[in-house]
């Protein structure tokens, strides 16, 4: 299996939309968009570095916090999930970060890729270890990914989520509903057992920086980590769905649904 490559994003630009109709450059800097979408097709996910500064993810936990700060004491198994209006302080960190790394998300997406939720995940001091899962199961000819900005320190004691990669193809799909009798989306092992496809894997913990990005495509199979600090593990999550792709055909199993306005597709 080929390592998994790390890229550093380049220095941001202040912005007034969600993205430009056509991106200045190929690639800025330091951040190798085509390389970026390469690992992302061949593993299901890749990690940005410093794709967000730090301070700017401060200041959107701290709000998120303040604002939710009641809510932020149960949750199923100890997670919360936090849909957001696309009103909220947290769409501007949205916009500088596809702002800032455009050659890969229009790469990813094409530029009308659409906007389909913005929210916040909580996993609280406790919460348990998930299933082994993916978002969505496989949809020939549709392409759905998911991607997380962590808004403080994500060490391996808070519960990081592993990514087993090269599990989001149609096949490794089939090969593991064969072995489970269930589609990736309705499995219930928290660990891979011997003969599951899943055990010969090497999963990949986001063991993350503040600010850094984790863009994947919703077929990877993944699972959240046992919280085992004394810190809530908060995340700011957003979803695009390719352009060209018809909306229609989504599945109706998305695990996270954002808030209507989100959910409708208008940002594009």
């Amino acid at each position: 299996m080929a390592a998994h490559r790390i890229l550093f994003a380049a220095p941001a630009a202040a912005l007034c939309a969600l993205l430009p109709s056509r991106p200045a450059t190929r690639c800025e800097a330091r951040c190798d968009a085509a390389a970026a979408t390469d690992d992302l097709r061949r593993d299901g996910f890749v990690v940005v570095r410093g794709a967000l500064p730090p301070a700017l993810c401060a200041r959107v936990r701290a709000d998120l916090v303040a604002e939710y700060g009641s809510a932020l004491a149960g949750g199923e198994a100890g997670r919360l999930t936090l849909p957001l209006p696309l009103d909220h302080a947290a769409m501007a960190a949205v916009r500088r970060l596809v702002g800032t790394n455009a050659a890969l998300f229009v790469d990813v997406f094409g530029e009308e890729g659409s906007l389909r939720t913005l929210q916040a995940i909580v996993a609280l001091p406790g919460a348990a270890r998930q299933h082994i899962h993916a978002d969505v199961d496989v949809v020939p000819g549709l392409f759905y990914g998911n991607g997380f900005v962590a808004l403080q320190d994500v060490t391996p004691e808070m519960g990081p989520t592993v990514f087993y990669p090269g599990t989001h193809t149609a096949a490794f799909h089939a090969a593991r509903a064969a072995h489970t009798g269930r589609p990736a989306t309705m499995c219930e092992a928290t660990r891979a057992p011997p003969g599951d496809p899943l055990a010969d894997l090497a999963p990949a913990a986001m063991v993350l920086r503040a600010g850094d990005l984790v863009l994947f495509d919703a077929c990877a199979h993944h699972q959240g980590t046992e919280n085992a600090s004394r810190e809530q593990r908060v995340l700011l999550q957003f979803s695009f769905l390719a352009g060209g792709a018809d909306a229609r055909r989504l599945p109706g199993n998305i695990r996270f649904m954002a808030s209507p306005d989100v959910a409708a597709g208008a940002v594009r």
